[in-house]
């Protein structure tokens, strides 16, 4: 082997690590960006439960006031209609 031939296989063989270290460093770069979208995507779904669940909070809340304020008026409306039949009695 000529001083040319191991030159050139040396140059060969040092492009080859290069092109490889640039390949996987690239493929890198592509995977960690493409777990980065999927956690902003899987966080922006976590937030849009939140405010649903938040949003059914407020109305149930709502609904609950509601229930117990008919409570009680069925309830005074029970101590009317017993006072009344205590009296026809």
């Amino acid at each position: 082997m000529t001083m040319e031939n191991i030159y050139g296989l040396t140059f060969g063989v040092l492009v080859l690590i290069l092109v490889t270290i640039v390949a996987v460093v690239v493929i890198w770069q592509g995977l960690a960006t493409w777990r980065a979208r999927m956690s902003v995507a899987r966080e922006q779904g976590y937030l849009r439960l939140a405010e649903k669940a938040a949003e059914a909070e407020a109305r149930t809340g709502r609904w609950q006031e509601v229930t117990g304020k008919d409570i009680a008026d069925i309830r005074d409306r029970v101590v009317r209609i017993e006072t009344l039949l205590k009296q026809v009695e």
